[in-house]
């Protein structure tokens, strides 16, 4: 117990820098290791930042809500209410497992301000509709869709697991987004999603420090047991075997022995994780942590959120488990920053990597993205360019000293930022007045993107969201990266 405490608060500078680079408000830090366990809290849980975040501030988990969907369906296997392998064209396996072929098609569910566009009764439909990116278990691809399809499937039979299910926000920590002029915290809507919307059970529970701490405490300790052969006759786990074995392998740009099993990403020590982390495709190279370490078995995995972000990371062999909840949705991934560096101290691993170094870099690398996306946009004569740090939809308003330009983005559907899904948009693609999401604030005297603003701009006044038809531009040069040093930050000490 007091080596995890040294090591969380040998991190704590760390963990601070971490969550200021990103323009993060909040965290909560928990480790559990052989039954004993411990957690710090960083930075605020409401807008006005006052309030701390503890081991009870509820968090909305995404993702993470997997794997226990999946421990659903094992229950149910377990009452032979319904079998892994039975299908008609594919199984609750190959759903769970993500080898279906289904997109990720993010943005037919993450639509504007928080709030799905699509009704819960238009799933089948729209799941028909797609068309599959590979053939049925000869590849992997990362989607939600599977385990909506696969929820809606049993919908009569998993009381106990819709009873977590996140109810529109009103008991989670404030949500908060980092603005792209670093000086404040801006209040979004909490993501709608819920038992009653399409997408909810692949991420729609909260959980707190102390519930999760619980969870994974009471899986790890069965994990060991399962790996030991130690027989258990009423286990509190069913079908562990088939939950963390892996079913396809995924990520071969991160780790090429990384398999998913049903919920988590299975790898190794020494490795590398963070495969379904933002921060993959903003880093030349994921660390390898763990180094000169007993080689052991890790599973993990991340979930987002508008206005949440979180990690968590499995070690069964060491009775271990990290989670880290963070409440506010960066331009990079915080959370796995913050996992990994608790990862490294708990394990001993010798290498001395630098994560506050590494959220500088995934920041500069989204910032400079994003303007080389918008301008690609703009030169292949689509409408107004995307402009978004993360993958939320909103209303861009551009504050410059005396006078407020407010440039109107609206997007269909089928829009979505190419940086927040595996399936971006069709450049040339028309926009329509479907979907008007929040607001969010920039200094313009910061952004890579000014220039682009200056052309877009010209001797027009800006289009509104009253304006009937929305124009192209065409001829626009990249603009630059602004560097690291001018940016201004949130302090989370004022």
């Amino acid at each position: 117990m007091a080596k995890v405490q040294e090591h969380l608060a040998a991190l704590q500078t760390t963990i601070e820098l971490i969550l200021k680079i990103s323009g993060s408000a909040g965290a909560s830090v928990g480790v559990i290791s052989n039954g004993e366990s411990h957690d710090s809290h960083y930075g605020f849980m409401d807008h006005r930042l006052t309030r701390r975040p503890d081991v009870d501030t509820l968090y909305g988990i995404g993702s993470l809500s997997k794997s226990m969907l999946a421990q659903t369906f094992a229950n149910l296997v377990a009452k032979k209410v319904v079998s892994w392998n039975e299908h008609y064209n594919c199984s609750i396996l190959d759903l769970l497992s993500m080898r279906s072929g289904l997109p990720t098609f993010n943005n037919l569910w993450y639509q504007g301000n928080s709030s799905p566009l699509v009704s819960r009764s238009s799933l089948m439909s729209m799941v028909n509709g797609m068309q599959t990116r590979f053939p049925l278990r000869s590849d992997w691809r990362y989607t939600n869709w599977g385990y909506a399809v696969a929820a809606r499937a049993c919908s009569n039979h998993w009381e106990w697991f819709a009873q977590l299910w996140l109810q529109n926000g009103e008991r989670t920590a404030m949500l908060l987004r980092g603005s792209w002029d670093y000086r404040s915290m801006l209040p979004i809507t909490s993501q709608k999603i819920d038992s009653a919307t399409i997408i909810g059970a692949a991420g729609g529970m909260c959980s707190s420090t102390r519930e999760l701490l619980l969870h994974y405490g009471g899986l790890v300790a069965a994990l060991k047991q399962e790996i030991d052969g130690t027989k258990i006759d009423s286990p509190v786990f069913n079908g562990l075997a088939t939950l963390y074995q892996g079913h396809i392998a995924a990520g071969q740009k991160v780790e090429t022995s990384t398999q998913y099993t049903l919920g988590w990403v299975k790898g190794c020590l020494p490795g590398r994780v963070g495969l379904l982390s933002e921060n993959a495709g903003l880093l030349e190279e994921a660390p390898l942590l763990g180094k000169d370490t007993k080689p052991q078995v890790l599973f993990t995995h991340t979930g987002s959120l508008a206005g949440f972000t979180t990690t968590a990371i499995l070690l069964p062999e060491m009775r271990s488990a990290i989670v880290v909840l963070v409440n506010t949705k960066a331009s990079c991934d915080s959370s796995d920053f913050i996992a990994s560096a608790v990862l490294e101290k708990l394990v001993g691993g010798t290498r001395d990597h630098d994560f506050v170094q590494m959220a500088r870099s995934a920041m500069e690398k989204s910032s400079y993205r994003y303007a080389e996306q918008n301008a690609y946009q703009i030169t292949y004569k689509t409408t107004y360019p995307y402009l978004n740090p993360s993958h939320l939809y909103f209303t861009d308003r551009v504050t410059n000293n005396s006078s407020t330009t407010k440039i109107q983005h609206i997007f269909s559907q089928s829009h979505i930022s190419p940086a927040s899904s595996m399936d971006g948009p069709n450049h040339g693609e028309a926009a329509t007045t479907d979907s008007v999401c929040d607001t969010r604030h920039y200094d313009t005297r910061h952004q890579p993107w000014i220039a682009i603003l200056n052309k877009l701009k010209g001797d027009k006044a800006a289009p509104t969201e009253s304006d009937d038809k929305m124009e192209t531009f065409t001829d626009v040069e990249a603009p630059k990266m602004f560097t690291y040093e001018e940016r201004v930050y949130y302090n989370h000490s004022s």
